[in-house]
């Protein structure tokens, strides 16, 4: 009975983990574009403190994640 709980929580833990590093890809990506804008907006002087600020919010999702993916393969190897 314990093993069969044991393996169930590991399968639980293998989907979030995949669903988190989907999450963490995807995240990732719309950083890389996010601080291209911001590039272009400093150099063009069109509000950088808006993209600024959305540069900021996808790198606290992105830490996040991070902590979530790490928890995740902490319960995958138990």
């Amino acid at each position: 009975m314990t093993d069969r709980i044991a393996a169930e929580n590991r399968k639980r833990a293998s989907e979030g983990f995949t669903f988190s590093l989907k999450e963490f890809k995807a995240e990732w990506y719309n950083l890389k574009q996010n601080v291209e804008l911001l590039l272009e907006d400093l150099d063009s002087g069109i509000d950088p403190e808006r993209t600024g600020t959305v540069v900021k919010i996808s790198s606290y999702r992105l830490s996040i994640l991070s902590a979530e993916i790490m928890a995740f393969h902490k319960r995958m190897n138990r």
